[in-house]
């Protein structure tokens, strides 16, 4: 048949066939489930935190220290710039936007300093306290979705692979035979 000639993928003539797409979207699309639950859970951690304690105001605002957060990940995602910045905001950001600008040219040019995460006060603003909620939520449900959505996807590219494929083919052959 004209498919096992076109999925197959040769050392000597390497080429990129439909199978090695097809396992390759599988592949990404389980990485990215189980990048998508790390999220929940590693730096959901920090906002479940917040959010228990009811850190909603700059005034109420805490150290890591005072929150008991320990684990150095944690410490190092509550970084400034990092992606859990745009929830978690901290006191000291927010004082800072209060300074005057720095005047002249050269002066805007210098980056800001980086401050010890050790040092700042954070919390969660009470109008993002919502999407904090949904998106850090965890429960059964995300890692259930995770291993069902893999089996699924492991079914339908196997359906695909050894059958949806090579009648494709064999349609493609009879066309340009």
């Amino acid at each position: 048949m004209i498919h096992n000639t076109l999925l197959a993928v040769t050392v000597s003539n390497p080429v990129i066939t439909l199978s090695t797409v097809i396992w390759c979207i599988y592949i990404g699309a389980v990485i990215g489930w189980a990048a998508v639950l790390f999220n929940k859970f590693v730096p959901g951690t920090v906002v479940r935190r917040i959010l228990s304690l009811g850190l909603f105001s700059p005034d109420k605002a805490m150290t890591v220290d005072e929150m008991k957060i320990k684990f150095p990940l944690l410490r190092y995602m509550l970084r400034d710039g990092s992606s859990l910045r745009r929830t978690v905001k901290s006191r000291e950001e927010e004082e800072k936007g209060l300074l005057p600008e720095k005047k002249g040219f050269i002066a805007s040019l210098a980056p800001d300093p980086k401050r010890p995460v050790k040092t700042q006060h954070f919390y969660i603003p009470e109008d993002i306290r919502f999407r904090a909620e949904s998106r850090y939520s965890t429960g059964f449900g995300d890692i259930a979705a995770l291993v069902i959505g893999a089996v699924v996807l492991l079914a339908a590219a196997f359906v695909l692979f050894n059958f949806g494929i090579p009648a494709i083919m064999d349609l493609l052959g009879s066309l340009f035979a």
